[in-house]
């Protein structure tokens, strides 16, 4: 997505050759490095991308082969701000939504809570904001990670694990709460015997 996204900025043009030694051609370019991708037939012609440094390397090749090259289409933001340069209002909205995609990672949206049950999640929500996990917070202010996790296990009675997970725009606290430790009875005091289904008592050991 990216790559394609950095594309565009540059800017590219979609070029159709036609002539008998489209093929060589083809085989010319990619042995001296120049950028050639996306190529489809179109009727007898065949189209391709390539960057605007790459075309205009390309007039040589085409005069070897006997090729005839044209610009078929020109894309890319330079086009695209030129093309609607009148609509400045279209061209600002834009630029907010592209700066908005790529400035949003880079910013803690929202952050959960998860596997608290009996714990205070108040208590846990104000040592993640202390440790900089709070909605609006920058990422690069966060603590380590590790000392996120040790500090909501050991300030939070209950939790015996936690850890928390980047997803982006939205950070997740996973914590696991202690299980309380089962009462142990006194083997010494009599109790009653209770099974599972009926049945005959056939032997006793004492």
């Amino acid at each position: 997505m990216l790559k394609k996204f950095f594309k565009f900025l540059k800017g590219y043009v979609i070029i159709e050759i036609t002539g008998k030694n489209k093929e060589r051609f083809i085989n010319m370019c990619i042995s001296s490095f120049l950028l050639i991708y996306d190529a489809v037939p179109c009727g007898g012609a065949i189209r391709f991308k390539t960057d605007k440094e790459s075309f205009v390397l390309m007039r040589e090749p085409a005069r070897r082969c006997g090729v005839r090259v044209r610009i078929a289409e020109r894309c890319g933001a330079a086009e695209v701000i030129s093309r609607y340069r009148r609509r400045i209002g279209f061209v600002a909205a834009g630029a907010a939504v592209c700066i908005f995609f790529l400035m949003l990672p880079q910013y803690i949206l929202c952050v959960e809570i998860d596997g608290a049950y009996s714990a205070d999640t108040d208590h846990i929500a104000e040592i993640l904001r202390q440790k900089g996990v709070y909605t609006g917070a920058k990422k690069r202010d966060m603590a380590d990670l590790g000392d996120i996790k040790n500090a909501v296990v050991f300030g939070t009675e209950g939790i015996s694990w936690a850890w928390l997970y980047d997803e982006g725009a939205r950070m997740r606290l996973l914590v696991q709460e202690k299980k309380p430790i089962p009462t142990v009875k006194d083997k010494t005091v009599p109790t009653d015997i209770v099974a599972v289904c009926d049945g005959w008592v056939r032997q006793a050991d004492i």
